[in-house]
């Protein structure tokens, strides 16, 4: 799986096999740049995108929340 965005510290948007995934987990894009692979020990949850609709609801709502909003999840 490899970062395609960096959202934020723990959210990336990846690719895997053509498919498009938004992934969660503490530090997953920290230090990171595009095109590394996402260290799969760290991955917490895997949001599949369907439509380019849903990308863009989904990566407005990352970006805006800080660290601590992230801990909810």
């Amino acid at each position: 799986m490899q970062i395609e965005k960096i959202l934020n510290n723990n959210v990336v948007q990846a690719m895997d096999n053509d498919v498009e995934y938004i992934v969660m987990g503490k530090g997953l894009g920290f230090q990171k740049k595009v095109g590394e692979t996402v260290d799969k020990e760290k991955i917490e949850k895997i949001f599949v995108l369907e439509n380019p609709e849903t990308e863009a609801k989904w990566t407005c709502v990352y970006v805006d929340l800080s660290d601590a909003e992230m801990q909810f999840f």
